[in-house]
């Protein structure tokens, strides 16, 4: 079972109408605040799910979980940061609530 948490989600990047780049739910790789520059070699994605219908360019609250059922549970507790990526370019800052 995937276990689900809410985060905050600031948007770093934006479609051309200032809305979120990505659909209301998708998952890409995720760096953590613990993890240091070789994260890659011990890297998770998370699953984002959240309203497309929110103004992207304030914070918003979503839900997010790992892709797969064995990721380190512990990452998702309060406080924790962590930056979502699009290729080498960071696409958003979360921190877990």
């Amino acid at each position: 079972m995937k276990m689900r948490v809410a985060a905050q989600l600031k948007w770093l990047k934006f479609a051309p109408d200032g809305s979120a780049p990505r659909p209301g739910k998708f998952a890409v790789p995720a760096k953590f605040d613990h993890q240091g520059e070789d994260w890659r070699s011990d890297s998770w994605s998370l699953v984002v799910e959240h309203d497309r219908n929110v103004d992207a360019r304030t914070p918003q609250k979503v839900e997010v979980h790992f892709l797969v059922d064995s990721g380190p549970l512990d990452w998702l507790t309060r406080g924790r940061k962590f930056i979502l990526y699009d290729g080498a370019e960071p696409l958003a800052e979360g921190e877990v609530l």
